[in-house]
């Protein structure tokens, strides 16, 4: 507030610093949001009222997805002449999510999936999500579930340290997965033979910045347990044999040589075993829209300590290094184009069980990301990839609600067994489809080429871009 006058033949200009004395919230409908959760995002009462800053709590606040819509803002006068309290108009949005789906194809027949996300339980923002899964595959038991349940509290808010003011998170994961289709070998043979890998296990992380003047920079610190079996898929088409084949004359009878020979290939299955991780992590990230990145950077380093237990008996310790540095350019004014760049490498250092190699995969976590290759061909002790993509936004929704990105992409990556490096580029399409409110898991479809796929190959991903 400024005033000014005259007094004494003086010209005096008063200046008074607004404070902000409170808030007021005023919400349409219904609602079960708890108000610690909105104010913590918020400039704290006392602190001087400034615009810029107000905008910056409503942005975070928008961010947790649990209003429907910006919030109104109004200021009405306060107990004292220096403050103003903050009035907020809010429509809660709707957070809880109930999917099931069903299918059938002649490949792989029927399947079908349930899928359960809530992410404002008890009004505080926790978020936990359930997925159960059920599909024929070609490994011995002819169903595969899977099954994962996760709970995550994303602001650890409570009066003790500093975790009511640097943004503490934690979160716990149970799963039973299946993973087929993996390549079954002998040295570097392949065999013919597929597996299905079976991951069963559960564990926690905690996440926090440094502190809370280095916000962009976070520690992670997890722990998980996790057993590993394995499955001979008996029933792929592409198997050397059939076991169910009783005629000699057929070509997929089972006659016993080579690796026509079921004993043998269930001999070469990776030995079964439970796995002990202790995971921790330091990541810096600067840029300007975390929806899509037209500017900044991101570099993060992992390690950890694993410990191997094999059914076989004894143990062995491997220690995993991987770290990955990204960087990204506007093409435009208006932000809607802009290039992205990624460089991941890694390595595994003592002896780590075979579930634990690094595998280059179209479909799997980006720092292993080569597209227009088999998941899971090439892989080893140790890896290195890039990426370097073309981004259009088609801002179909400015709000932040559903919205569709066009990708052009190349990626470059090397393993143990790769003979060089491999190359592969393509044409991508990434939907975030906003569902009454919720926005849901981006999905990434990709379809690349390689000298190995120059007809081109579909790769299904789901999360952000990089």
């Amino acid at each position: 507030d400024v005033r000014f006058g005259f007094q004494d033949g003086t010209f005096r200009l008063q200046v008074l610093e607004l404070k902000i004395g409170g808030y007021r919230l005023e919400w349409q409908g219904e609602h079960r949001t708890q108000e610690e959760v909105i104010l913590r995002e918020l400039p704290k009462p006392g602190s001087l009222f400034s615009v810029q800053a107000l905008r910056q709590g409503i942005a975070r606040l928008m961010a947790t997805g649990l209003l429907a819509e910006p919030p109104g803002v109004r200021l009405a006068p306060g107990e004292k002449e220096d403050q103003v309290v903050v009035v907020l108009s809010l429509k809660e949005a709707r957070t809880g999510l109930f999917q099931p789906a069903i299918g059938w194809s002649s490949l792989e027949g029927w399947s079908g999936s349930v899928s359960f996300k809530e992410t404002n339980l008890f009004g505080l923002a926790h978020q936990v999500s359930l997925d159960l899964a059920f599909l024929q595959n070609e490994a011995k038991d002819n169903l595969s579930l899977s099954l994962s349940l996760s709970y995550t509290v994303p602001w650890l808010y409570l009066d003790y340290w500093d975790l009511k003011e640097v943004r503490t998170s934690l979160s716990f994961s149970l799963f039973s997965t299946p993973i087929g289709n993996n390549k079954l070998l002998q040295g570097s043979t392949d065999t013919g033979w597929e597996y299905t890998e079976r991951r069963t296990g559960g564990g926690f992380s905690l996440s926090r910045p440094f502190s809370q003047d280095l916000e962009n920079l976070r520690l992670s610190l997890g722990l998980s347990a996790r057993r590993s079996t394995y499955a001979l898929e008996v029933y792929d088409p592409n198997a050397p044999c059939d076991p169910a084949v009783t005629n000699p004359a057929d070509p997929k009878y089972c006659d016993g040589n080579g690796y026509k020979n079921p004993s043998l290939a269930q001999s070469l299955l990776p030995t079964p075993g439970w796995t002990f991780r202790l995971d921790t992590g330091v990541s810096y990230l600067e840029v300007d829209n975390p929806r899509f990145r037209t500017q900044g950077y991101e570099a993060s380093l992992s390690t950890g300590l694993g410990l191997s237990l094999p059914d076989t008996g004894g143990r062995s310790f491997f220690v995993p290094l991987v770290t990955t540095g990204k960087t990204y350019m506007p093409l435009d004014e208006e932000r809607r184009q802009a290039l992205a760049f990624r460089l991941s490498a890694g390595t595994l250092l003592g002896f780590p069980p075979e579930s634990e190699r690094f595998f280059l995969s179209g479909s799997g976590a980006e720092a292993f990301l080569l597209r227009g290759y088999e998941d899971r061909k090439y892989g080893g002790l140790s890896f290195a990839t890039g990426s370097m993509e073309y981004r259009y936004n088609f801002n179909l929704s400015p709000q932040g609600g559903t919205n569709l990105y066009g990708i052009l992409f190349t990626d470059l990556g090397i393993a143990d067994n790769t003979g060089g490096v491999k190359w592969g580029a393509g044409v991508g399409l990434q939907l975030d489809l906003d569902v009454l409110g919720v926005l849901l898991p981006s999905l990434r479809l990709d379809y690349a080429f390689s000298p190995e796929s120059p007809t081109g190959r579909l790769h299904f991903r789901i999360g952000p871009m990089f």
